[in-house]
């Protein structure tokens, strides 16, 4: 006698229902990996933006920012 599906005697609507929650939470999964990724390159881009106006000395413990090229660029700096 051959065997039976897996699915023999369940609600095929609850099977079929319980792999759309699979297909849909390993979806969100990738969706939240593909989100970080996506973040991380956005504050990748920002910080070497960033990295052609202002300058850190760590030994110094000074910042340099090159205001004259960030406001010819079209920024607006404020410190406060």
């Amino acid at each position: 006698m051959p065997k039976l599906p897996a699915i023999y005697g369940q609600n095929i609507p609850s099977v079929l229902g319980q792999q759309n929650v699979a297909l849909t939470i390993n979806h969100q999964i990738d969706n939240g990996q593909n989100m970080e990724k996506l973040i991380k390159a956005l504050i990748e881009d920002h910080l070497v933006q960033l990295s052609h106006y202002i300058q850190m000395n760590q030994m110094t413990r000074t910042v340099l920012i090159d205001h004259t090229s960030m406001k010819a660029d079209g920024y607006q700096v404020i410190i406060h």
